[in-house]
């Protein structure tokens, strides 16, 4: 799980802030059950997510992983049981896809209206080439902003791998502000707090549930 754990177990993936005038803006809270597959390799996760914020909950190699991320502070928080501390890093190293919370760079193309997950999406293409974050993906966002799919390639130390991340079972509404606080979810961790993990099928593809 090389691409998944850059240095200390970490899974994140920044929320981004996506620009141009064709693509909608970050204004839903909700929450979601997701997946992520980089180069074959799958991590599922539970999303929370509070304009911007996002709190992400995992098991890696089988021990639960809680991450925070806070574009406000550009910062990244990871809560794993056995610390005494929560790691904190830079938002930029935490990205599992790297370049994601800005997309200034990027070529945005639409390609017309979409359904996926069981939600109305606007479907885009992003394109950057010739350097070593080159990457053509394919984005499928709501009109409030929530990501429902990313789909295409990307490249990963020079290497082009697929990217493939799936959002379902997606549930409006106001989160609690204590769930993006790392000191709580250090708290929360330590009094043994078990995660729900969802349960995705092993078909990722098109026209996956």
């Amino acid at each position: 799980m090389r691409r998944f754990v850059p240095a200390a177990a970490i899974l994140v993936m920044a929320t981004p802030v996506l620009a141009g005038d064709s693509l909608p803006e970050f204004r839903a809270s909700f929450t979601a059950d997701a997946v992520v597959e980089i180069g074959g390799e799958r991590v599922v996760h539970k999303v929370y997510h509070a304009a911007g914020l996002e709190r992400q909950e995992m098991l890696v190699d089988g021990l639960p992983q809680v991450t925070i991320l806070r574009p406000d502070l550009d910062r990244a928080f990871v809560i794993q049981p056995g610390l005494e501390d929560y790691l904190e890093l830079p938002l930029d190293e935490a990205a599992l896809v790297p370049g994601l919370h800005d997309l200034q760079g990027y070529e945005v193309e639409s390609l017309g209206a979409a359904r996926e997950g069981g939600e109305p999406a606007g479907r885009y293409r992003l394109t950057r080439r010739g350097d070593e974050q080159a990457l053509d993906l394919e984005v499928w966002l709501t009109e409030d902003g929530i990501i429902m799919r990313i789909e295409g390639e990307m490249a990963f130390e020079g290497t082009p791998e697929h990217v493939l991340l799936i959002r379902r079972s997606v549930k409006r509404g106001e989160q609690d502000p204590a769930l993006f606080e790392p000191d709580a979810a250090l708290a929360a961790m330590a009094n043994g707090q078990l995660l729900q993990m969802p349960d995705f099928p092993e078909n990722l593809g098109e026209g996956a549930p």
